[in-house]
């Protein structure tokens, strides 16, 4: 049986850096999946290729930079135990009547993230809808 996605459902994101971190040191970035008209949108002018190498098949994504900053403000909710250079936690805003306000406030707090990590967040974003190989393993429809 197919199984759709909950676009409600908050997913959490831990950076490849902070993997190897105990529990309580890692900093978490939750977000939601983008709704089909944000996905598509992100996905307009996005460059895929495959390569081979060693006989292996990889996609490489590229975002640009409209992309990439569309899919974190649309997606990213909010940061858990992340702070600055100086050790102050950076708070990510949370939606406000105001959406300029808002914006402004989300955009300075991206700033605070390394241009690959912002890469990784928008990655594990878009991503998030697509299926693992264990759910594609899942949803195999008998045929006719």
């Amino acid at each position: 049986m197919a199984r759709g996605l909950n676009p409600r459902k908050e997913r959490f994101l831990v950076l490849e850096c902070d993997k190897n971190l105990p529990a309580e040191e890692q900093s978490r970035f939750y977000y939601r999946l983008l709704d089909y008209g944000q996905f598509t949108d992100a996905q307009d002018n996005l460059v895929e290729w495959v390569e081979s190498e060693d006989g292996a098949k990889n996609k490489t994504r590229v975002l640009n930079g409209t992309q990439e900053r569309t899919v974190l403000l649309a997606g990213l909710i909010r940061f858990e135990n992340f702070c600055d250079e100086d050790g102050n936690e950076i708070v990510y805003p949370a939606e406000q009547s105001n959406a300029e306000t808002i914006k402004k406030a989300k955009l300075e707090a991206l700033t605070a993230l390394r241009p690959e990590w912002r890469k990784e967040l928008a990655r594990a974003i878009l991503n998030a809808a697509r299926p693992t190989e264990k759910q594609k393993g899942e949803s195999v429809s008998p045929s006719v």
